[in-house]
């Protein structure tokens, strides 16, 4: 896998922890930041340059969207998921010219890492 930096944008500290361990667990020395909220995800592409991006579209105050816009700004080369643990919502409303792909959070397991593939390989 080429990537090497990747960039968890979520507010809910388990789920980061449980999505970095379970990246970690299918590829090995790759490089994963993490941020709570959007503004912090937006500092740590700047900082960072992420290959890929994952940010939870629901984060508080600035929100996923609007992250998304500014990671892309500082990491142009950056693709971009949208996550949602909310199935209420209509992924297409998610995707845009930013957005390489919208994935429920309780299918991450069946769906990330062949993407990751699609995406980088």
């Amino acid at each position: 896998m080429r990537a090497n930096k990747i960039l968890i944008v979520d507010d809910h500290k388990e789920f980061r922890k449980t999505l970095r361990s379970f990246i970690e667990r299918q590829f090995k020395g790759i490089e994963i930041a993490e941020a709570a909220t959007a503004e912090q995800g937006v500092v740590a592409a700047r900082k960072n340059k992420p290959e890929i991006a994952l940010v939870d579209i629901h984060l508080p105050r600035m929100g996923g969207m609007e992250a998304l816009r500014q990671i892309k700004q500082y990491a142009p080369s950056c693709h971009i998921l949208t996550m949602s643990l909310f199935k209420e919502n209509r992924c297409r409303e998610f995707l845009s010219e930013e957005v390489e792909a919208f994935i429920w959070k309780d299918e991450i397991a069946d769906e990330l890492i062949p993407l990751f593939h699609r995406l980088l390989i």
